[in-house]
């Protein structure tokens, strides 16, 4: 399940991005949303389960993690309309005409947000 894997390094690209922002002050991790193509091989019920296994435990276990599921966009020119494909399938060759289809989209992996909020100084770090 390489899922855990990249739920992993969601996780690790979100906490950099509030070092980044907040450089050392204590931050509590919020929600962190991440677009997800539907070419990228990743199943979002799968990511969500590994992304509450991956802070199960921790001080991080509360962070929602939302994923958007980006679809793909499969355009025949020659038939001049929108061409449907099983879910995650490729489908490069029109099923009517048999032409090259314009595909867009749906290969996102992207982290879109990271809500957090700072830690006053006197509250204990989780």
């Amino acid at each position: 399940m390489h899922e855990t894997g990249i739920a992993v390094e969601i996780f690790r690209s979100a906490l950099s991005a509030t070092e980044e922002r907040e450089g050392v002050a204590p931050i509590r991790l919020l929600q962190v949303c991440v677009a997800v193509g539907e070419l990228a091989s990743i199943d979002p019920t799968v990511l969500q389960q590994a992304w509450v296994s991956v802070l199960a435990g921790g001080p991080h276990e509360h962070v929602e993690l939302k994923v958007r599921w980006c679809p793909v966009s499969r355009i025949c020119p020659t038939c001049n309309a929108a061409k449907a494909g099983a879910n995650g399938e490729a489908l490069l060759l029109c099923p009517d005409c048999h032409g090259p289809l314009a595909v867009e989209g749906g290969d996102e992996l992207e982290l879109e947000s990271v809500e957090f909020e700072k830690i006053p100084s006197s509250q204990p770090h989780s």
